[in-house]
């Protein structure tokens, strides 16, 4: 007599290295490179951004896939799901999410392609099957890297949230925290300006020390991560790096 499995989920620490690199591959192999961040961001963002959480999901304590996830006060918003490619179709993409429908408290939104061919209209119903609700709002996804182009989407959602009444709401605030685009789609540049301030204005004496060296980015991280606009954590990471490169000179 078989026994029901059932799919686990494991939230993800910084220290996980291992889990996280199960996870990079089946990130990177999963999504176009305009469906995603670069993984260095993705790291920087759990450990900086409470809203922001991965879930690994698992099969008898092996690793099958990954959920990543935005808690914002009225909603959840599920950026990635992936089913890592050697547990794939073995129905546990639909056990995973139903789990994870049944964990939130909130309702859960998600973008989904367009519906112009088989592949994605076999995802559209893939999510229909679990309960989720298209809205046929012109929806646009931000670019997740300067210049990038912006995708025409759909959005998906599951239980207690109407968007004909707050679609304006939960596509600013996507828009804001997720991509760092504000309801102008400017880019907020603020940790660039300040770390431009600071290679200027900042007296000699303070470049003796590594020490503060990382008092500083770590200011600056914390800075990008509670305004959320922008392309702030990519700002952070390149800011770390010259800072580096200056107190080292």
């Amino acid at each position: 007599m078989k026994t029901k499995q059932t799919i686990g989920y494991k939230p993800v620490s910084p220290c996980d290295k291992k889990l996280l690199e199960y996870i990079e591959e089946t990130y990177l192999s999963s999504f176009p490179i305009s469906e995603r961040r670069d993984f260095e961001l993705v790291k920087n963002l759990l450990v900086g951004n409470p809203a922001f959480k991965i879930n690994a999901l698992m099969k008898e304590e092996i690793y099958v896939g990954f959920i990543t996830a935005w808690t914002f006060e009225t909603f959840i918003y599920v950026e990635h799901f992936a089913i890592d490619e050697k547990a794939r179709n073995g129905g546990i993409g639909a056990k995973a999410l139903k789990q994870f429908m049944e964990l939130c408290k909130l309702p859960i939104v998600l973008e989904v392609e367009l519906p112009q061919d088989e592949f994605s209209k076999r995802r559209i119903g893939f999510y229909e099957r679990l309960g989720f609700r298209l809205n046929h709002h012109s929806y646009k996804q931000p670019p997740y890297r300067p210049g990038g182009e912006w995708l025409d989407l759909l959005l998906m959602t599951y239980g207690n949230l109407d968007l004909n009444d707050q679609y304006e709401v939960v596509k600013d605030t996507i828009h804001d925290k997720v991509y760092g685009y504000n309801k102008k789609g400017r880019i907020n540049i603020l940790p660039f300006l300040l770390c431009i301030s600071f290679f200027l204005f900042c007296p000699l004496s303070c470049r003796i020390t590594n020490f503060k060296c990382v008092c500083f980015t770590k200011c600056l991280f914390d800075i990008s991560n509670h305004t959320h606009f922008g392309f702030s954590v990519s700002f952070d990471r390149y800011c770390h790096k010259w800072l580096v490169f200056f107190f080292h000179t």
